[in-house]
Formats: structure tokens, sequence, C-alpha cells
């Protein structure tokens, strides 16, 4: 793709010396990495990014560079969306934490004890089924 007709946030790099550098690379190439990234979920953007950051360490250096720049654009986004993972986080925690204090593991019958273990297990896969589905979202 030649850089005037790709998005200019992705062919913004220059050589060493000020002169534009035109990058051509295959325009599916960056299409897909793109998509890879914008379908990411709030629980995996950041690793997809860290992906992102390993692959361009071993592709040509013009790759490199459009790589980069793809990456500086969405890390601008990092915070959002962690700030968007922790808020949703929160309840879940919360729920976790006052199922702890009211889980009780002093009685001396067994049957009791297999009766609030079985409640536990089944209140913390909620729990777990709630935030998997929080870190799900796009």
């Amino acid at each position: 793709i030649p850089v005037d007709q790709g998005p200019k946030w992705l062919f913004s790099s220059t050589r060493e010396g000020g002169v534009d550098d035109p990058v051509y690379v295959h325009p599916d190439t960056f299409i897909a990495l793109e998509t890879f990234i914008q379908s990411a979920t709030i629980g995996d953007f950041g690793s997809r990014l860290i992906l992102l950051q390993a692959f361009s360490t071993v592709v040509d250096s013009s790759a490199a560079r459009c790589l980069s720049a793809l990456i500086e654009h969405f890390s601008h986004f990092i915070s959002t969306i962690e700030n968007e993972r922790y808020t949703a986080r929160d309840p879940a925690a919360k729920s976790l934490c006052d199922e702890q204090r009211l889980a009780r593991w002093d009685d001396r019958n067994f049957h009791a004890l297999a009766d609030c273990s079985e409640k536990s297990k089944r209140k913390l896969s909620k729990l777990l089924r709630d935030y998997d589905e929080v870190l799900q979202r796009p």
C-alpha cells in the first residue's frame, strides 16, 4: 500500500533523516492485523498488543515500522479498556468477599459441611461465569 492510500496513523513513519519513507506492505496483512486488534475482547486486548509487539521484532524493518504505528495507535486505548475491566471486576470481587464471609466451615457435621461446600461451589461458579462474560465483551 502506498503511504497516501492507507490510514494516516498507520503510515506515519519517517526515515532517520526526516525524509518520508514510502512503505509498501501487502494490504491484506494489515487489514488482518487491524481486525485482529479491533476484534479483541476486554480480557485479551492487552495480550494481543503484546503479541503484535513480539511479531514486530521478527519482521523486516518496513513492516516493523507499520506494526509499531499500529501498536502505538491502539496503545492509547489500553487505559480505558483496563479501567472498564477493573470496573466490571469490582462487583464480582465484592460478591466473592461476601460469600467468603457467609460460608461456614465450623460445622462438625459431615453433611452440613458437604452442603455448605456445594453451595459455595455453585456461587463461585456463577461468579466466575459472570466475570467471564464481562471479559468476553468486545
